[in-house]
């Protein structure tokens, strides 16, 4: 029997049968900016609701471009599921993280 030397896609060997694996990778974009203590907390609560996993999270400051901070500058920090569009503005509680991970599916 031959396998390929490299897969594409993650396979686990059980039993004599390559099965795929369904990798989840949580992706988060934080704006936020420089000095925000309140940032700090938001990357808190996001730990807290994640317990542990791992998290892709693309923080990005606002004070970098005119048009971020026109539409963000007041609600920092701001967390967004870059897969659904959807995004919660400060305060934020982990359930609502939570909330935010599942909107999408």
């Amino acid at each position: 029997m031959e396998f390929p030397a490299k897969p594409l896609i993650p396979l686990r060997y059980i039993m004599g049968t390559y099965f795929h694996l369904r990798l989840i990778l949580i992706e988060f974009i934080l704006y936020s900016t420089t000095g925000c203590h309140l940032c700090e907390k938001a990357i808190e609560v996001l730990q807290v609701a994640l317990q542990g996993q791992s998290c892709m999270l693309d923080e990005i400051d606002i004070a970098n471009d005119d048009a971020l901070l026109e539409q963000y500058g007041v609600r920092i920090p701001v967390l967004k599921n870059p897969k659904s569009g959807k995004e919660i503005g400060w305060p934020f509680e982990p359930k609502d993280v939570l909330l935010l991970l599942e909107s999408e599916s």
